[in-house]
């Protein structure tokens, strides 16, 4: 993926372009994709390959993403997580079988009733809270991007953005350097929390603005900070949503987003989001003062 030079003039800004890239998304109803997902679970990359379906037609988005996922040999993971409108379902038959949901009325009701510093972050909020635009909104709150240039990728052209932590917001996972964070000075990125990815990166469409590849991305071990490199692949993401044969505002099925447990056991987990949500938001409102 080669970058070409650009001049200013032309190159607009990565907030302008991602803003854009918002709004185009929440004005889409119907967003259909194959999606291949690469994660780095404890160490060992996990990539699946699947489906993404997402429908825009009330106030909680309806999102289906079903993953199958190699675990070596014959064995075969699952991952499904569907939002129904109302629950947030996610199963998982990897090294063992999980179902849990979360009520998205109740996470919607107290994210409304919070102050303007209520927080979600950006590993917190999955796809499946919000589809495509939520997540790029998440993203748009915790990191400054920056465009690179453009790239093609996959035969089409691609604007090619690089995120860093907005100030507050690392200071926020970083409460032990938030004085040396907020006051400029450089703090080492690689002691973040092991979830959290140092630095983002975003390829969206020329044409149709659409994020077809995003990168949680981590730098190679014993590198200096300042001598990143966008594109430097020996930098391991630490995870890769990518979307393919992506097609926009074609009608699907409404029963695609119903989901049955079944016989499996359900697990509430409502109420550690909850929590989750208010811990960041204290740690969020700490670091500002009132």
């Amino acid at each position: 993926m080669g970058l070409p030079s650009d001049t200013a003039a032309s190159v607009p800004t990565g907030d302008d372009l991602l803003g854009r890239t918002v709004t185009t998304l929440e004005g889409c109803r119907w967003i259909t994709a194959e999606i291949n997902y690469q994660v780095d679970l404890f160490g060992r990359q996990l990539s699946g390959k699947g489906d993404y379906r997402e429908e825009r037609s009330g106030p909680i988005p309806k999102v289906r993403m079903d993953l199958k996922i190699p675990l070596g040999g014959d064995r075969m993971g699952t991952m499904v997580q569907v939002c129904d409108g109302r629950y947030l379902w996610t199963y998982r038959r990897l090294f063992d079988e999980k179902l849990t949901r979360v009520d998205m009325r109740r996470l919607a009701q107290a994210l409304d009733s919070g102050s303007d510093r209520t927080v979600v972050s950006p590993l917190t909020c999955t796809i499946g809270m919000g589809g495509v635009a939520g997540l790029l909104r998440e993203l748009r709150n915790h990191f400054a991007f920056e465009v690179v240039g453009q790239a093609d990728l996959r035969g089409q052209r691609v604007w090619v953005l690089h995120g860093r932590w907005l100030p507050e917001r690392l200071a926020a996972v970083m409460p032990d350097r938030k004085d040396a964070i907020l006051r400029g000075d450089k703090v080492e990125l690689g002691k973040l929390p092991g979830h959290l990815p140092e630095r983002v990166l975003l390829f969206l469409g020329v044409e149709h603005l659409f994020p077809y590849r995003i990168e949680y991305r981590r730098p190679a071990a014993g590198r200096d900070e300042d001598s990143f490199q966008p594109l430097n692949t020996s930098d391991r993401p630490g995870v890769t949503m990518e979307f393919l044969w992506v097609s926009m505002n074609v009608p699907i099925r409404e029963s695609d987003f119903e989901y049955r447990p079944g016989d499996i056991e359900v697990s509430d987990a409502t109420e550690s989001f909850l929590k989750r949500i208010e811990a960041e938001t204290k740690r969020g409102a700490e670091r500002v003062g009132p």
